[in-house]
């Protein structure tokens, strides 16, 4: 069984972590530059996710950024700090390339959604999609906020209410199921079965991050979304791939196996997508392909030649 992966990160990865996302079949990695420390958050943590990009044998990393949360107020006031990214950080960020979204944290505990919108309305003005992360904690409008801009997508939405979902629907923008952060942090998940039968689409990925999804295993991810979110295995490997593709405006070259498109895919240890993802292991990736080419091959693997 073969299919393309995406996988989503929240810090610059080293490069032995780059090499493991190839091992369990992760080609393709989103990256947010981070929790925004003046204008020295630019510059090794970009350049690093650069190298590793090219040295890691992946086609593509998308440093999704900046993402926006309430890390600099006791450094500088709040006005000061939304001042900073959408007079300094943002234009720079378009500017020089250097990102292709600004996502926001919209949470009681982070940005309110007239924050959000001002940011996010700016980004869109210099050429910036927009991204969120949303309802994670409580229902603070974010889904709602997400259709209204025009968003790609939305991350979390634990907690998003009904006209959130509606509103997400109506506007086409994805929305990101993060399975391994709500059982780190021991609260429901998303109700992707809800989301489903509302017509958004749905996109899996692990929210890899230090403090609230310590890991990369993007595999167990989609098990917890069959097992926890209802998700049919179909739907959360849809959800890995073709859809996380939508997410990141990449559908257009990766994310299904079709004429015209990358040649980038995963080799499976299973029979079919069930058995996969209901025989929770380790790693049943074999071999991993980038370009029609043969990046990595687990161990006793002789195909591909």
């Amino acid at each position: 069984m073969s299919f393309p992966v995406t996988c989503d990160v929240e810090r610059p990865p080293s490069f032995q972590r780059a090499h493991v996302f190839l091992r369990i079949g992760v080609l393709v990695v989103i990256g947010w530059l981070g929790h925004p420390w003046g204008l020295l958050w630019l510059g090794p943590p970009l350049v690093a996710a650069i190298l590793i990009a090219q040295k890691g044998g992946r086609r593509y990393l998308d440093e999704s950024g900046p993402t926006a949360t309430r890390v600099l107020n006791w450094i500088l006031d709040l006005v000061a700090y939304l001042a900073l990214l959408t007079d300094e950080l943002l234009p720079r960020i378009a500017r020089e390339g250097l990102a292709r979204y600004c996502d926001v944290f919209v949470e009681r505990s982070a940005f309110t959604v007239d924050e959000a919108r001002r940011l996010l309305r700016a980004a869109r003005a210099e050429g910036l999609g927009a991204k969120l992360h949303a309802d994670q904690l409580s229902a603070g409008g974010g889904a709602e906020l997400a259709a209204e801009v025009g968003a790609a997508s939305a991350d979390h939405l634990e907690c998003a209410s009904d006209a959130g979902i509606a509103a997400m629907a109506r506007a086409g923008v994805v929305a990101v199921s993060l399975p391994l952060a709500s059982l780190y942090l021991g609260q429901p998940p998303a109700p992707a079965r809800r989301w489903i039968e509302a017509g958004v689409a749905v996109a899996v990925a692990t929210d890899f991050n230090p403090g609230s999804a310590p890991s990369y295993h993007l595999p167990f991810a989609l098990t917890l979304a069959c097992t926890l979110q209802r998700m049919t295995p179909a739907e959360a490997l849809k959800g890995a791939t073709i859809i996380a593709a939508r997410a990141i405006g990449l559908e257009a070259t990766v994310g299904s196996l079709e004429p015209g498109k990358a040649a980038d895919f995963a080799i499976v240890d299973a029979p079919d997508v069930e058995h996969w993802l209901y025989h929770l292991r380790a790693n049943a990736c074999r071999a991993t392909v980038i370009g029609g080419r043969p990046v990595w091959r687990g161990p006793g693997f002789g195909g591909l030649d």
